[in-house]
């Protein structure tokens, strides 16, 4: 039997994946299919005695592909739950289209709605302070209009006063 298999029981010719794992589809890696963890999953050692198991990945860390390759920590601003194939935006933010955590060249995919900030410190969105406003996914920008006297309304935009 190959790596992360067993011989199968009721047929001592043929192999089977070892529990955790599963068949991959033939690749130019592993032409007849090879024992793989899923989605979610990372191989673990054990040691002293050397045993391979696949285990759940860690809250706040994902796993997209299948393989035996490790669990990597969710972006910033994003968090899961454990065995995640995928992050998801914490509470109070919202995804940005459909961006690829993998390739995304942006500071974050999640982003505060229109009237707040993302505060580094608290982790967290927070509101606007009054005279201030901000897009969503910006920062509060301060409202100043020369010759206008300017108030703030819900932190969204700004309004002659």
């Amino acid at each position: 039997c190959d790596e992360y298999e067993k011989q199968k029981v009721d047929d001592e010719e043929a192999c089977e994946c070892m529990e955790t794992f599963q068949r991959s589809s033939p690749s130019p890696l592993f032409p007849s299919g090879g024992c793989i963890c899923s989605k979610g999953t990372s191989l673990t050692i054990s040691s002293p005695n050397g045993i391979a198991t696949c285990t759940e990945c860690e809250e706040g860390y994902y796993k997209a592909n299948l393989g035996n390759s490790e669990c990597i920590p969710c972006p910033e601003r994003e968090t899961s739950e454990r065995g995640a194939s995928d992050c998801v935006c914490k509470s109070g933010l919202t995804l940005i289209d459909d961006i690829d955590i993998r390739t995304a060249t942006l500071e974050a995919r999640c982003i505060c709605p229109a009237g707040k900030e993302w505060d580094e410190a608290e982790q967290r969105c927070v509101s606007c302070e009054t005279g201030f406003f901000s897009y969503s996914g910006g920062s509060c920008i301060l409202c100043i209009q020369p010759g206008l006297s300017v108030k703030n309304q819900a932190g969204t935009n700004c309004i002659c006063g």
